[in-house]
């Protein structure tokens, strides 16, 4: 990364080990994902479970601790485990259920069975009966959907795909004739070698069309959710190696730090105590900026590990060590009021969102929303209904009204936490002759230009 970039929100010195955390998460999401599916088709048996145990080689602890937690997890915990959704920040969304359970409407399409997961999987089972030979053919003709991304790591866009699930619950079944079944087989994605990125994840599902028998694919199926699952713990513990690298050596430069101890560059074999003249690459590797960037202009590999680089790609140690920022308390958004948001303008909803942090600062804190025209005043009394701010509002007319002095009387004297704390008026018209001693906070929603205040 440029010196002259090092401002940059999206550089490689931000975003460097946020990115290493970041896909680290993305992928144990994914996996608990794949088991999820692999329970949903009825084929996480012991058998598949021994096969994953014997494929995997060593692995780092904590990816050996989540590998013992996902093989003890019973079917239910597999169905029903809330998986955080990740932004592309990085940072935790709306929990949602790993698996999903079909609408009414799909459920009733069969009469006088129950939708369940039972002995043979997730599917329809007669009431009378444990067991269901439909059971595993329902559940393959849910149709799964996968959305892959492209990940941003360092800065820059790699191509390192990671697999989400998306996954629509159709209010029927897509083909009600045998013969134009679809078998979904979960297939696993080639390790493609992308130039910036090591091994990755693409391409997860494939359809097959013209299935004749179901049975003639389970041993298929049970092959390729175990490649993928044995794939996805081989992705998680390169994660977490390289995180733990990355964060040894930044360890090792902070203690050195003022000591007699110094770190050795590896290219010109020489060492520096002051920490501004070190960087380091996405590999985790450190050298000396001025070192790196003259065999970056020659080879463009890292020199230890031979991973491809480029000059934009450099951090700065001292960016990375820095403190982190302290974090502002934002208001937590309500799912429900997705829609407000799309509704309203920008501004609008940062007047909602302002008058609800007053509210939660101070339960008696008040506040007065001045806005000039009375069209946008309307706009304004729509958001806040919509974003549950409770608000008065006083008449547009020049002189007070009667209800306008009973809504000044209630806006002035009600201090419980249900009352409305927020005045929404004209500076023109309304404001004339009002006494609003009581409000603690003042809005305007736009420059003002009132004649009554000019005179």
């Amino acid at each position: 990364m440029g010196e002259g970039r090092a401002g940059c929100a999206g550089s490689a010195i931000e975003q460097l080990g946020s990115s290493k955390r970041t896909w680290r998460k993305k992928v144990e999401a994914q996996l608990w994902i794949e088991l999820a599916r692999a329970t949903l088709f009825g084929i996480w048996t012991q058998e598949v479970k021994a096969k994953v145990r014997d494929e995997l080689p060593p692995s780092h602890p904590e990816v050996t601790a989540l590998l013992e937690e996902m093989f003890s997890a019973s079917s239910e915990e597999l169905l029903h485990r809330n998986l955080k959704a990740l932004t592309d920040s990085g940072e935790e969304a709306v929990a949602k259920p790993a698996a999903f359970t079909p609408s009414e409407r799909f459920q009733g399409s069969r009469p006088n069975c129950v939708f369940k997961l039972g002995d043979r999987g997730l599917g329809y089972y007669s009431e009378a009966e444990e067991t269901a030979p439909e059971a595993e053919e329902t559940a393959l003709r849910l149709c799964l959907r996968l959305r892959v991304n492209l990940e941003t790591q360092d800065g820059e866009l790699r191509q390192r795909p990671v697999a989400r699930l998306v996954q629509p619950i159709p209010e029927e079944e897509y083909y009600t004739d045998a013969a134009q079944r679809h078998l979904v087989v979960h297939a696993v994605a080639k390790r493609a070698r992308h130039r910036e990125a090591d091994a990755a994840l693409g391409e997860l599902a494939i359809c097959e069309n013209s299935c004749d028998r179901l049975a003639a694919k389970g041993n298929r199926l049970k092959k390729a959710f175990a490649r993928g699952i044995c794939e996805l713990m081989k992705l998680l513990d390169k994660a977490h190696r390289s995180v733990q690298f990355y964060e040894q050596q930044l360890k090792q430069l902070s203690c050195a730090q003022g000591t007699a101890e110094e770190h050795e560059c590896s290219i010109c074999l020489e060492s520096a105590s002051d920490l501004g003249a070190w960087s380091i690459l996405p590999c985790s590797h450190i050298f000396h900026t001025a070192c790196i960037r003259e065999v970056l202009q020659k080879n463009p590999f890292c020199p230890e590990c031979r991973a491809p680089l480029k000059l934009s790609e450099i951090a700065s140690v001292v960016m990375e060590l820095r403190e982190p920022e302290p974090v502002q308390p934002q208001l937590p958004r309500d799912p429900d009021m997705s829609q407000a948001w799309k509704r309203h303008g920008s501004k609008l909803n940062a007047v909602a969102r302002r008058l609800k942090q007053i509210r939660l600062q101070s339960v008696e804190a008040k506040a007065l929303v001045f806005v000039q025209w009375a069209d946008l005043e309307d706009k304004v009394c729509m958001a806040l209904q919509d974003h549950g701010v409770k608000f008065l509002r006083l008449s547009s007319c020049a002189k007070l009204q009667i209800q306008d002095g009973a809504i000044l009387r209630r806006f002035q004297e009600e201090q419980d936490a249900f009352a409305p704390h927020v005045l929404v008026l004209s500076l023109q018209k309304a404001a004339s002759g009002t006494n609003l001693t009581a409000a603690s906070h003042v809005l305007f929603v736009h420059p003002m230009n009132a004649e009554s205040i000019e005179e």
